[in-house]
């Protein structure tokens, strides 16, 4: 059974915040490990030169990425076809994923002397990445709204009239 009409806004939510998700894995990889790189490399500096600082916690990062919104997409196509755990996974990739980027962080900061008085700071990583800051909410919203609008069309067809 697929379903229709109001019910797919939170699909589709879900589905966008997941398409965000997988685009932000391969931003998060590009900017944080090239970026830093090439600024060190501007200085005349590598990462085996900074102490302290593993930045292969970056691929951590852009996988852990790419697996919550390959799991938001999953569940926006279950949720599409009126599966009933995908709100659940829609909801659990929504709320890992904002966790992962804002609360939970890996690694130690690191302060970097550039010479000339100049320093660059490594911070932690977050555990997850996006592409904006709205793909893990996007997500959310669409698992909520998924459980809404379910519960809402099971008790109009509960009527009788």
């Amino acid at each position: 059974m697929r379903v229709k009409g109001k019910a797919l806004t939170g699909p589709i939510l879900g589905l966008i915040g997941g398409i965000l998700l997988v685009l932000g894995g391969f931003l998060w990889i590009y900017l944080y490990i090239n970026v830093i790189e090439a600024t060190l490399n501007s200085y005349g500096l590598t990462y085996a030169d900074v102490s302290g600082y593993n930045y292969h916690l970056w691929y951590l990062n852009a996988s852990l990425t790419f697996l919550w919104g390959g799991i938001g997409i999953l569940g926006a196509v279950f949720a599409m076809h009126g599966k009933r755990y995908a709100g659940f996974l829609l909801l659990a990739v929504g709320f890992i994923s904002i966790l992962g980027l804002f609360v939970i962080r890996i690694g130690e900061p690191v302060l970097v002397d550039l010479g000339g008085g100049y320093y660059l700071q490594l911070r932690p990583i977050p555990l997850s990445g996006c592409l904006i800051i709205i793909d893990p909410f996007l997500v959310l919203t669409g698992g909520v709204l998924t459980f809404l609008v379910k519960g809402e069309n099971q008790n109009v067809s509960k009527l009788k009239i």
